[in-house]
């Protein structure tokens, strides 16, 4: 997505549309991830309505406001959305046997998920109206705020891998 993105910019062609695409996408499949990921009746069904939520709402924003802005209402109802979901999955994860829950994948990956996104909720909520003020203070605070938050969220799905190996390997 960025390297798409940078390309663009450097034409000077619009570029946002690809975050409104990339974050559709985002939110569908960690919707789903997070579905697959409950066996919580009431979790699932929060998921699936919360699902066909998103999309209408995507369907209506885009076709009323296909502009060349950050998709700020797109972003901050993902990640509401995707915080909603990993507090409910968070408070619904048992741990396995006497292991910590900090051996769990899952905790690791809720986690990930839950930390990205409440960081740049806010931020991505408010980039339209600090780009109208001052564009170049606006980009740098997103890659700075943006770029934290993303390398948390790394370290925690590696985490979450890393002890799924481990559970993997010790359950052969």
């Amino acid at each position: 997505t960025e390297l798409t993105v940078e390309a663009l910019k450097f034409r000077m062609v619009g570029h946002f549309f690809v975050y409104r695409i990339f974050t559709f996408f985002e939110c569908t499949i960690l919707i789903y991830f997070l579905f697959s990921l409950n066996r919580n009746k009431v979790i699932r069904i929060t998921a699936l309505v919360l699902l066909i939520g998103f999309a209408a709402m995507f369907l209506v924003d885009t076709v009323y406001n296909f502009s060349n802005n950050f998709p700020s209402l797109i972003n901050t109802t993902e990640s509401l959305i995707l915080i909603i979901l990993s507090i409910l999955s968070l408070l619904f994860l048992m741990p396995i046997n006497k292991h910590s829950i900090f051996q769990l994948p899952n905790f690791w990956f809720l986690i990930a998920i839950l930390c990205y996104f409440s960081g740049t909720f806010f931020f991505n909520g408010l980039y339209n109206t600090l780009k109208e003020n001052n564009q170049q203070t606006a980009y740098s605070m997103f890659t700075i705020i943006n770029s934290i938050f993303n390398y948390f969220f790394y370290i925690s799905l590696i985490k979450g891998f890393l002890c799924l190996l481990r559970e993997r390997k010790l359950s052969k």
